[in-house]
């Protein structure tokens, strides 16, 4: 299937310029999905690169120029080359690797590392702290500890059956998270509820939001947030 270019520039606080390649869904000789030229320019360099690192990781999107690659998503047990969401993932083999962060070092440099397990509820997240004394010269940040591949797992499957898997994606916010996938439905085939649902989503939505504000100032006042 032929490829197809697209380009487009813009202006909005600096260059915006975007070049892609898109393919039919097999992809490219070399296994890719698309090659995008990084995204934002040189808009918010720190905000985007973990976006393009995910487009990477799940979609095998080539982000040309990206100053850092590294995984984000897939920790250190996963294969470089399979790519969740485009390719088979039913069965993937663990492999050791490596992961490269930046090591800073001279006089008086100290890693603190912190978690990924927390104490409390929160999510898993290792925070790695490079520190002189009180001033931290750098912080490594890894997150997705949990990641189930949710996404993947909407795929093929009936959409009257995708309101359960959709309310497991957060334990905390899971008639949220049911609720805003019944409007995507709802949304993509023109539909729209009848009043009382309405009604029923925004009672459940505000206890839910009102769990969520006493948890969290009880869990201030235990000294775990």
């Amino acid at each position: 299937m032929p490829w197809h270019e697209f380009q487009c520039s813009a202006v909005a606080s600096g260059d915006l310029r975007i070049e892609c390649l898109t393919p039919g869904r097999t992809g490219r000789e070399d296994g890719s999905l698309a090659r995008v030229v990084t995204l934002f320019g040189r808009l918010e360099p720190n905000g985007r690169k973990r976006f393009e690192r995910e487009l990477h990781d799940q979609y095998g999107i080539d982000i040309l120029g990206h100053p850092d690659l590294r995984p984000l998503v897939f920790h250190d047990n996963w294969p470089d080359n399979v790519h969740a969401m485009a390719d088979d993932a039913s069965k993937v083999p663990w492999v050791p690797r490596e992961y490269r962060f930046l090591e800073v070092q001279g006089k008086g440099v100290t890693e603190v590392a912190v978690g990924p397990v927390h104490a409390g509820i929160i999510e898993p997240g290792h925070f790695r702290f490079s520190v002189v004394g009180d001033t931290v010269l750098h912080l490594e940040l890894r997150h997705f500890y949990t990641h189930k591949g949710t996404e993947r797992l909407f795929q093929g499957r009936p959409a009257c059956d995708g309101a359960m898997l959709a309310e497991s994606v957060s334990g905390d916010n899971c008639f949220a998270h049911g609720v805003a996938y019944s409007q995507a439905v709802e949304n993509a085939c023109s539909l729209s509820p009848p009043p009382r649902a309405a009604a029923l989503r925004l009672i459940g939505q505000e206890l839910e939001r009102l769990l969520c504000h006493i948890g969290d100032l009880g869990g201030h006042g235990s000294g775990n947030s």
